[in-house]
């Protein structure tokens, strides 16, 4: 059995935009009612790592995952770059 549930976290909460980490909770608390704080956190931690969850704040929570920006690197950047001197402070 998986205990990330993670098929039925995923339908009981497509519906919210954001939601809380007492919501994530009460979820594993309705299957579980002894489930400790500390394992709710480990399992937050493995659907954060897995793209299940996408943390917006503190406390907060989406599903999905973020889109990592990279901005792309003109030639004038990098020719400004090529020219640059790094000081190491000695």
């Amino acid at each position: 059995m998986n205990k990330l549930n993670i098929d039925d976290f995923i339908i009981h909460f497509k519906d919210k935009d954001d939601f809380e980490m007492n919501d994530i909770v009460d979820f594993y608390r309705s299957a579980d009612e002894q489930i400790k704080s500390a394992t709710v956190n480990w399992r937050i931690y493995s659907l954060v790592q897995k793209g299940v969850l996408q943390r917006v704040g503190r406390g907060k929570f989406r599903l999905g995952n973020s889109k990592i920006f990279i901005p792309e690197i003109s030639l004038k950047m990098k020719s400004l770059n090529a020219g640059a001197v790094v000081w190491t402070g000695r």
